[in-house]
């Protein structure tokens, strides 16, 4: 059953409803929306704040990226509990939550010989205290995709510079030690990208692609490669994501694009869909809507109560555009991907 709201995007101008407002008096106010507290934060490192996770105490710890690794603590009321660097030669790319409310602080730091920059991890505890940091030297300028946590563990993606058919992932441990690690060849894929997705059960999902189809490694708890598939797709694959399924499977999802000859080059972008069954069978493999030239700037996927998916993209227009505006779309599957609500999001 679509959801009242999702009907009500999906129908037409004309079939619309106009929106109801209520004014409310001067005097009244929502709580809900009152501002307990603002805090600014000054950084002249050109640092900015990437990531916020729950601490304690009804407060939160926050990350910066794009500098060096920083750590800000507040507390409910807003003051700041500490606020330290705990790693400047770090340029950070994102965090992920450690279980006891400290942060796992991703990154790059300088090659131990020079000549380009490692992947690297940092733990820090909710005090502000660094544990643990890991830089992995055997893998230079490797390009590197999230971090997840996997197993009570941290798993590194990384593309490497060579061969460009294979994902390497690394799986840290709680104290900072490398469980295993493994390089792990794409079914005849090339691949630009490396995505990780914890699998249901145990173990996760590797994902690359470039310029065509998809390709899926799954690896179990002691990075034992399962299997390795590719998926042909319609278009060229970008800003990919993927959810894992409750049945140890998963839905790749992203922005397919296709180039037409129209006088001159101009492309069609869609939204696209392939869910993968237990095993790697590939269940389905949809696209929805059609755009003109967008550029994804970000992109997310859940699953939903009835097998299904829901994918939205945001987007920027080309540059030649007038006026200059962001718009978005988000698609509603079920569990086959035959029914898809394609609800285009106006512009503000």
């Amino acid at each position: 059953m679509v959801a009242p709201w999702l009907r009500c995007l999906a129908a037409t101008p004309c079939q619309r409803r106009p929106p109801r407002r209520r004014l409310l008096p001067r005097a009244e106010s929502s709580p809900s929306a009152s501002v307990r507290w603002s805090k600014a934060l000054v950084d002249d490192t050109g640092s900015l704040v990437d990531q916020l996770f729950p601490a304690s105490g009804d407060g939160f710890l926050l990350v910066t990226r794009g500098g060096p690794a920083r750590g800000v603590r507040i507390d409910g009321g807003g003051h700041v509990v500490w606020d330290q660097t705990v790693d400047s030669a770090m340029h950070v790319d994102g965090a992920v939550a450690a279980p006891n409310g400290g942060v796992v602080i991703q990154g790059t730091v300088p090659h131990r010989r020079g000549h380009g920059v490692d992947p690297a991890l940092l733990r820090v505890d909710p005090n502000g205290k660094l544990l643990w940091r890991r830089q992995l030297g055997g893998y230079v300028n490797a390009q590197a995709g999230a971090t997840v946590a996997v197993d009570g563990g941290w798993l590194l993606p990384l593309k490497p510079m060579s061969p460009t058919n294979a994902i390497v992932a690394v799986k840290i441990a709680n104290d900072g030690t490398v469980a295993h690690s493994g390089i792990y060849a794409l079914d005849g894929v090339s691949t630009s990208t490396a995505i990780a997705v914890p699998a249901a059960t145990s173990g996760a999902f590797l994902i690359g692609s470039l310029f065509g189809p998809i390709a899926v490694v799954r690896v179990d708890g002691a990075g034992a490669q399962q299997w390795s598939k590719s998926y042909p797709v319609p278009g060229e694959p970008l800003s990919l994501v993927a959810q894992a399924t409750a049945d140890d499977g998963l839905f790749p999802g992203g922005v397919g694009r296709s180039s037409v000859l129209l006088g001159s080059f101009e492309t069609q972008d869609s939204v696209l869909g392939l869910r993968i069954a237990t095993g790697g069978e590939a269940y389905w493999v949809q696209t929805y809507g059609k755009f003109g030239s967008v550029s994804p700037v970000s992109v997310w996927a859940e699953t939903t109560a009835d097998g299904g998916f829901v994918f939205g993209c945001s987007t920027d227009p080309p540059f030649y555009t007038v006026p200059f505006v962001s718009s978005g779309y988000v698609v509603k599957t079920d569990g086959y991907g035959v029914t898809g609500l394609y609800v285009p999001l106006p512009a503000p």
